[in-house]
């Protein structure tokens, strides 16, 4: 397993090397000790208003049937392709909100129709528009995957250390995503792979980890 290693001003200065055997997955804890989460319970949000968070920006037109370039916000891929509706929103004015026909991703961004908008000249106004979701609006997740949203925020605690610090991004690699978490040791940076990450307690806001031996040194 390849570590990332900063410097202070956040710049990867080198990849040291750890060897571990997983399977590569994406945004899951261990679900052996952790049933699919309450969709209903208290989770700690990214950017948010009321209930909904924010997930993009629109930043052009795609093409003549009315699809949109949408900007997402730090690793809200998966909600803004799995959203049945977004909340467009400007910067005077209270929005809309539309029905999402396809979402997908494009390269590093995401091209979205939307129904009863079929054509450029319906949706040029939309640029410059914020995306903001209501998580009512996505589907529910099983397994313990979970979308970014709910986890940004959480306190991480990992079963040797103790208190780790609070889950405040994510790296999206080839191989599988990295959690960076800020508190007493600096920055800490753990792969986001079953032999690392447990599970999350929802009623305390917390994520298990168990992490490798120097690994916090490391980072």
């Amino acid at each position: 397993m390849e570590y990332l290693q900063r410097d202070k001003k956040g710049v990867v200065v080198c990849v040291v090397s750890v060897y571990i055997s997983y399977n590569a997955q994406t945004i899951q804890t261990n679900t052996e000790e952790n049933t699919a989460p309450d969709m209903d319970a208290e989770k700690p949000t990214a950017e948010t208003d009321g209930d909904s968070f924010l997930a993009g920006l629109i930043t052009s037109t795609h093409s003549l049937k009315g699809e949109v370039k949408i900007r997402p916000e730090q690793a809200a891929v998966a909600a803004l392709c799995d959203a049945s509706e977004y909340q467009l929103r400007f910067a005077h004015d209270p929005g809309i909100t539309v029905k999402v026909r396809r979402a997908s991703p494009h390269k590093q961004l995401i091209l979205a129709a939307f129904a009863g908008y079929g054509h450029i000249d319906r949706v040029s106004g939309f640029i410059g528009a914020e995306v903001w979701i209501d998580p009512s609006m996505l589907p529910e997740v099983t397994d313990g995957n979970y979308y970014w949203h709910q986890l940004q925020g959480l306190d991480v605690v990992d079963h040797a250390l103790g208190a780790l610090g609070t889950l405040d991004d994510m790296l999206t690699t080839p191989a599988h995503d990295i959690y960076i978490v800020q508190g007493p040791y600096g920055e800490v940076m753990i792969p986001v792979v079953p032999a690392l990450v447990q599970n999350v307690d929802w009623s305390a806001g917390i994520l298990h980890v168990t992490l490798p031996q120097g690994l916090v040194e490391i980072n």
